[in-house]
């Protein structure tokens, strides 16, 4: 038994953005975004996987679960987040006192694309 590669279009990032979903970060800068990674696995998808993996108990056993996970740099983050900020994609506000962010994934994931293409 193997998992998928954890950002693909397998992977719940995939199907988060095929179901509409809203990414909200409480707190946190874009450099914290896991979903971009998904824009990264469609910007790049030439990048070669490499061998991954963890322990898990599986029906009561340690077993180690391999997977096959491209390589992924969040430096780009921030950039592409200050864009979807300026450009409207995501919007800024307080949930208390921390800096919260909001943008619909599909959105946000089709303009981080095109930005990462432009910066990688």
């Amino acid at each position: 038994m193997a998992w998928t590669t954890p950002f693909g279009e397998a992977s719940p990032l995939g199907r988060l953005d095929r179901m509409n979903a809203v990414i909200v970060m409480i707190g946190v800068g874009w450099d914290t975004c896991t979903a971009l990674h998904l824009a990264e696995r469609r910007a790049w998808p030439d990048l070669t996987p490499m061998p991954a993996g963890a322990p898990v108990v599986v029906d009561g056993a340690r077993v180690w679960m391999p997977w096959r996970e491209y390589p992924h740099d969040s430096s780009y983050f921030p950039r592409v987040g200050f864009t979807l900020e300026r450009e409207g994609i995501a919007r800024i506000g307080l949930v208390g006192t921390a800096a919260a962010r909001l943008a619909t994934l599909p959105r946000a994931i089709e303009r981080a694309i095109d930005l990462l293409k432009r910066l990688g």
